[in-house]
């Protein structure tokens, strides 16, 4: 059996992406998931259409919390995976449809602790993230060194897939933003 991949999407205010997001995540080539929808305190109906979409599909966990900002929210999240891999996405996020398959043969491929893929902006400045046809060609290893120095490895969360076990002593940094820089170089 392919492994469980948990997928968190932290959630605020985002009514208006929420359910394009979500139904990009359900149509995925790769179906064994749980799609982890953490409620950060919003104030618009985003807690109510992600209630709904978990009511139609069994994968969809959705936890409601207080406003603490991204990283408690994907702290919150991390607190309720169960998949080997784990994947971050924003509520403003949509994915291609092999998404989920191609970052996790990819990850399979190599024995990546992590592995990331190509974005492409929308002209609403949301961001679409992709990931080209997995041929073993396109995917390439790189050193510490080459990450750090070289930036080859992009400084967000999302666009990746990692091994789950990579957090069981990593917790995001709360009560900042950008919490993806802090993360980088912990990651690399």
């Amino acid at each position: 059996m392919d492994d469980l991949i948990s997928v968190i999407i932290p959630v605020y205010n985002a009514e208006k992406y929420i359910e394009r997001c979500v139904k990009s995540i359900q149509n995925q080539t790769y179906t064994h998931f749980e799609l982890i929808l953490v409620n950060d305190g919003s104030t618009d109906n985003s807690l109510n259409l992600c209630e709904i979409l978990a009511s139609n599909d069994e994968r969809i966990v959705v936890v409601n919390r207080d406003n603490g900002g991204a990283s408690a929210a994907r702290n919150t999240g991390l607190a309720h995976i169960r998949g080997n891999y784990v994947i971050f996405a924003d509520s403003d996020d949509y994915v291609s449809p092999s998404y989920l398959e191609n970052l996790y043969f990819a990850a399979k491929q190599g024995n990546y602790d992590i592995v990331q893929c190509n974005l492409e902006s929308t002209s609403d400045t949301n961001k679409k993230l992709q990931t080209v046809a997995f041929d073993s060609s396109d995917v390439k290893e790189i050193t510490k060194v080459q990450a750090l120095n070289e930036r080859k490895y992009k400084v967000c969360v999302w666009g990746k897939i990692y091994r789950s076990h990579i957090f069981c002593d990593f917790h995001f940094r709360e009560g900042i933003i950008y919490e993806d820089d802090a993360s980088y170089y912990i990651f690399v």
